[in-house]
């Protein structure tokens, strides 16, 4: 296998516990576990979408992962945000009307993208040693 087969089958057996490891999140209730598996799933789908010699998701695919990755349904968005740890975060771009479903929403956007900035370290140090094999 190639080193960037290799490496996105090492993704894609991340549990969802190891996922909130990588991004400081937390695995409380039971929606978390489908918010961060989803979120690999769709970086394993964007890795395998790329073209050639291209090892990296560019940032357009990482925001649309991160802001598809909430829940649309209120109530499961705040949901989410209670099991995954997300509102407990600072958010770094409050909303312009900040209830507390537009916090969560940014929260969860924010905790999204810290999982994909880590999804994405893990596979570059997964591609490194496996690039070393072949």
């Amino acid at each position: 296998m190639s080193a960037k087969t290799e490496a996105i089958a090492g993704i894609n057996d991340l549990s969802a516990q190891a996922i909130a490891n990588l991004a400081d999140g937390s695995l409380d209730g039971e929606t978390a576990a489908p918010f961060y598996v989803g979120i690999r799933d769709s970086y394993v789908e964007a890795l395998e979408d790329l073209d050639g010699d291209e090892s990296e998701v560019d940032d357009d695919r990482m925001h649309e992962i991160a802001d598809g990755a909430p829940s649309v349904y209120t109530h499961n968005a705040m949901r989410e945000a209670l099991d995954t740890g997300a509102w407990a975060r600072e958010v770094e771009s409050p909303p312009d009307v900040p209830t507390m479903a537009n916090l969560a929403a940014v929260a969860l956007y924010e905790l999204a993208r810290d999982v994909l900035t880590a999804l994405a370290e893990r596979y570059e140090e997964l591609l490194s040693e496996h690039d070393g094999d072949n």
